[in-house]
């Protein structure tokens, strides 16, 4: 399988997408990831490259071209969680947007983030100001975290059912379109789905194009705050498997690195990767296009 640039990397340097195509081109990939900040000005360029065969389109992430009204990108711009059915009803029209958009680049998948529980928690933020001074596992920490998943678990029910809602017609449309959706691992404990969630959830859409998409930095992140052991839960994953997202991490919080920038024991962790699972490099535009090259040079070694 090729590796991936996601074009969260680039686009939003970019006025043209053919020219945000043509530089991932000439650093060597012959893939892509659409990331969710490609602009809909970009879109034209990007299908004209398709057509031209310049690239290959692997994967989409939500929403993808960014919704015109929504003028700062965001992946988390519409939840399908969200209280209000506007919200949650405006989740679904981008994402039919995006599948549409998957099928006529050719893409496989399209990745999702599911939503939250709860915006304003700031739990995430204060277990990693405990970690940094080391005092992560104190009582009240432990305390506090049981009552925010004892809070969570009372709202699972109003969750679901918002969620099903959303789900539903979107797995109906991506099944329709021969697409697979990446629910991705998130990097606070406020979103949807928890760890320990991730299992109920596959439980309930068997048998739908619903499978889950990895991602490094993020995994990396909640091991840190010891709420899961990284290889053991990508293990436990790894039967549905679409795609993931490379990157290293440097604690507490410094993910989307260039490999080999950080801390992560990559080669182990890769290796647990399903070999014809789609494998994307989403790292920071301040990564530097000399390390990217490396990385892909590494890679086909």
């Amino acid at each position: 399988m090729d590796l991936a640039l996601s074009t969260c990397w680039n686009a939003s340097r970019h006025r043209e997408g053919y020219e945000m195509i043509e530089e991932i081109r000439e650093m060597g990939f012959k893939s892509v990831e659409l990331g969710h900040n490609l602009r809909f000005s970009l879109w034209p360029g990007v299908l004209k490259a398709v057509k031209d065969k310049r690239i290959r389109v692997l994967s989409l992430h939500n929403f993808c071209p960014v919704p015109i009204e929504v003028h700062r990108p965001s992946p988390d711009c519409y939840e399908f969680t969200a209280s209000t059915s506007s919200e949650r009803n405006a989740a679904v029209k981008g994402t039919i947007h995006t599948l549409e958009g998957a099928s006529e680049v050719g893409a496989a998948a399209v990745v999702l983030h599911l939503g939250s529980y709860h915006r304003q928690s700031h739990l995430t933020e204060r277990l990693v100001r405990h970690w940094k001074m080391r005092s992560l596992y104190t009582k009240k920490n432990s305390s506090d975290r049981i009552d925010y998943l004892l809070q969570r678990k009372k709202a699972t029910p109003l969750i679901q059912d918002r969620l099903k809602q959303c789900l539903d017609p979107i797995l109906k449309k991506a099944g329709k379109l021969h697409l697979r959706i990446g629910v991705e691992f998130r990097s606070r404990l406020e979103e949807y789905p928890h760890a320990d969630e991730f299992e109920g959830l596959f439980r309930d859409y068997a048998g739908s194009p619903l499978g889950y998409w990895h991602d490094f930095g993020h995994a990396a992140k909640m091991d840190l705050l010891g709420i899961i052991d990284h290889s053991q839960f990508l293990k436990s994953q790894s039967s549905r498997i679409i795609g993931a997202h490379l990157q290293d991490f440097s604690p507490p919080h410094n993910d989307h690195l260039a490999l080999g920038e950080g801390s992560l024991p990559l080669k182990e962790l890769h290796a647990l990767l399903p070999a014809k699972s789609i494998k994307v490099l989403e790292l920071s535009p301040r990564v530097s296009k000399e390390k990217i090259v490396e990385n892909l040079q590494e890679w086909q070694k």
